[in-house]
């Protein structure tokens, strides 16, 4: 059995955390990659590719680069 001190189990509860976070983003932005009406299948498959390859940079990039399409998606399932 593992017995873990106090200063572990809390940096173990925060790694899980920002894990966490970091999967339900990606996923988020996968999804929203898919629901893109304007985007066409080549630009779909090269953003997934890139998530693929390097989903921290991929993540980062698609959040700045496709913002407002995102805010507007989110704007509307919130007036639902």
């Amino acid at each position: 059995m593992v017995v873990l001190s106090l200063g572990e189990f809390l940096w173990s509860l925060l790694v899980i955390f920002f894990m966490v976070v970091y999967f339900m983003m990606l996923f988020h932005v996968i999804v929203d990659v898919f629901r893109r009406q304007d985007a066409s299948g080549g630009k779909k498959a090269a953003w997934l590719i890139f998530l693929l390859l390097a989903p921290a940079v991929g993540l980062i990039c698609y959040l700045i680069t496709n913002s407002r399409f995102v805010l507007l998606v989110a704007g509307r399932m919130l007036r639902r």
